[in-house]
């Protein structure tokens, strides 16, 4: 249990394994993006530095711990591979990490003893959490704690052999374990699923960047960074991304988003089916998008509801997809309209580059070569639709 010191081992079996083990590999953590502040601070900071202590007592041991590259928080422009102490978007000198995590630490304390119900208080310490990602300058509450343990973590660098390791948006597989495995619903799944209904309009930067990678691009990246801890020869960071070698902007996106759905709706029967197949949504301004589409809708669908009593019950039901609609926009509006990261991830690309020819094949990790169009279209969202879609409906996942 990485949630406590010590890592909750027996103490003879915590010994045994310090002086056997060559890497650890932390990936433990929370990927919702607005938890409660004691879980996120529990599994994202806490578990990490727990991790630290039990490999800074090993024999000869060193750490890769798993961070994601949304670290870089509400800022634009070129990431580089770089760990900073005390690293905070807004770019103030007066935040200090471990400072920050006592106080909310102490936040947590607080809210804890207004005896709360258990429902009330989970609502206040997320809203907690979030409002405190905002103020130093992140989306939300899980890039904040996961900068926050590397900040944490950056502090014992001179101790610790260490690498952090940051994807970008870890999605649809292409070989391993098979070609079109996803899993969850925690990345791009709920908005690639809105492409698909009738939704016309999405607000975002049709320039910006979203950086996706495949999950068994992630996973031979690993096991490359692995390899250069247990062998002395790693870097402090490490990015997995493609953002850089192999750039997808978000008009681009969400046309091949489009083009995947319409393909799968042509090979459908139906009226309904056919319909879908003429929706198309397009990338518009944060002001269009007010002007003209879910905002204004619910607007227009409150003053129908107030003025037509026999129409209440379907428009409220109406009123309440919007407003789903609504928050699901908001949640991922630094994802899609603010902040155009470029993630240079050349480092692992010189690990892979040093295997041996008859390893490139099992081991070798290369983002620039994936082609869009075929992996949004043939591969990815044919994936989420099984894999993911269903649990967005309730359904079962048929294996």
């Amino acid at each position: 249990d990485a949630g406590r010191p010590g890592l909750g081992l027996d103490p003879a079996e915590r010994e045994r394994l310090q002086r056997e083990v060559d890497v650890v590999v932390n990936s433990g953590g929370v990927t919702e993006f607005n938890p409660d502040l004691r879980l996120a601070l529990s599994a994202n900071v806490e578990a990490a530095l727990h991790v630290a202590d039990f490999v800074s007592g090993c024999r000869d041991a060193g750490l890769v711990h798993l961070s994601t590259c949304f670290v870089a928080g509400r800022r634009g422009g070129r990431v580089p591979e770089v760990l900073e102490p005390d690293y905070n978007p807004a770019g103030r000198s007066d935040f200090d990490a471990e400072h920050e995590r006592i106080y909310l630490r102490g936040l947590v304390t607080v809210q804890e003893e207004r005896e709360l119900n258990r429902r009330s208080l989970r609502a206040e310490l997320a809203r907690h959490g979030t409002e405190r990602a905002l103020h130093w300058g992140w989306p939300n509450t899980y890039t904040f704690t996961k900068s926050l343990a590397e900040s944490l973590l950056a502090r014992r660098a001179d101790t610790l052999r260490m690498a952090v390791v940051r994807p970008s948006i870890v999605e649809t597989s292409t070989h391993e374990p098979f070609r079109g495995w996803n899993e969850g619903i925690n990345t791009s799944a709920p908005l690639s699923y809105l492409l698909g209904t009738p939704f016309r309009q999405l607000p975002s930067n049709a320039r910006k960047r979203l950086d996706v990678i495949p999950v068994d691009s992630v996973t031979r990246g690993l096991v490359l960074i692995c390899a250069a801890v247990a062998g002395k020869r790693n870097r402090a960071v490490y990015q997995l991304a493609s953002s850089v070698t192999n750039p997808c902007d978000m008009r681009r996106s969400i046309e091949l988003t489009c083009l995947a759905h319409r393909k799968h709706y042509r090979e459908q029967k139906g009226l309904a089916p056919w319909w879908r197949t003429t929706c198309e949504t397009v990338p518009v301004s944060k002001r269009r998008y007010e002007k003209m589409s879910a905002p204004r809708q619910k607007a227009i669908v409150r003053v129908l509801r107030r003025a037509i009593p026999f129409v209440r019950r379907p428009l409220r039901r109406f009123e309440r997809s919007l407003d789903r609609v609504e928050k699901l926009i908001e949640l991922y509006e630094p994802f899609i309209l603010e902040n155009d990261h470029a993630f240079e991830a050349d480092r692992v690309e010189f690990l892979s580059a040093e295997l041996p020819p008859s390893e490139r094949a099992t081991f070798g990790y290369d983002a620039a070569r994936i082609a869009w169009p075929e992996y949004w279209i043939d591969v990815h969202i044919p994936a989420l639709r099984k894999w993911s879609y269903p649990l967005i409906e309730g359904r079962r996942v048929e294996g």
